[in-house]
């Protein structure tokens, strides 16, 4: 029996590294493909380069601003979608504080060095601190794709409306200690019908990272049942 394809998109600024726990024991049971989000500089585009290299169908999950896309590929190509898997995202708009976060992250990446911004950036996503050095080197390789990423994410559509019509199986995961996103991805979970709603314990925004194998053991079950 051929194995199906699954489409991990990571978040911002991040890569396969993101994904590395969890590659390890998914593709025993699937083949993965890693869509590089870091050359892209609009989300349309990265949708449709998704689609292009992916088959016909497949299983899609996203962390983060990737979780965010994965929802959006919901909205024009849901078709080609067979089970959804989302961690640690929101479908809706920025606050008005997350609003000037992102903006006063673009204005940093003209005024510090690159050291100092991805330092500063990775002090919003890191709970678990052993993972810090890793997170800030993924940062720092990626940097680059900064500044468009942040503008796509501020120009972007609420996604809230994608979520009634989405009828695929759906497992959606968040960190327990995740402050930011953890009332945003529960709403996610309530509003996709029959949607699986899993909290993994002692756990930030990293979660793939910070309790890989709660993270890859929930995938798993996702993936297979």
């Amino acid at each position: 029996m051929n194995k199906p394809t699954l489409v991990l998109i990571p978040g911002l600024l991040s890569d396969i590294f993101v994904w590395q726990n969890q590659i390890a024991i998914l593709e025993k049971h699937a083949n993965i493909i890693i869509p590089d989000i870091n050359h892209f500089n609009d989300a349309d585009d990265l949708i449709k380069n998704i689609i292009n290299i992916s088959p016909p169908k497949f299983f899609l999950a996203g962390h983060s601003m990737g979780g965010w896309l994965a929802i959006e590929l919901m909205r024009n190509f849901s078709s080609h979608v067979q089970k959804l898997c989302i961690l640690a995202t929101s479908a809706g708009l920025d606050s008005n504080k997350k609003m000037l976060l992102r903006k006063k992250c673009i204005t940093l990446s003209s005024t510090v060095t690159e050291d100092e911004l991805v330092n500063y950036l990775a002090q919003f996503y890191i709970y678990q601190p052993e993972i810090k050095a890793n997170i800030i080197a993924m940062f720092k390789r990626n940097i680059k794709a900064l500044i468009p990423q942040q503008e796509a994410m501020i120009k972007r559509a609420s996604c809230k409306s994608i979520l009634p019509k989405i009828n695929v199986p759906t497992t959606v995961l968040i960190g327990q200690e995740d402050k930011e996103f953890f009332k945003p991805t529960k709403h996610i979970a309530d509003h996709i019908p029959n949607a699986k709603l899993e909290i993994i314990k002692n756990c930030g925004h990293m979660l793939t990272l910070e309790q890989p194998k709660s993270c890859s053991d929930l995938m798993l079950n996702w993936l297979i049942s």
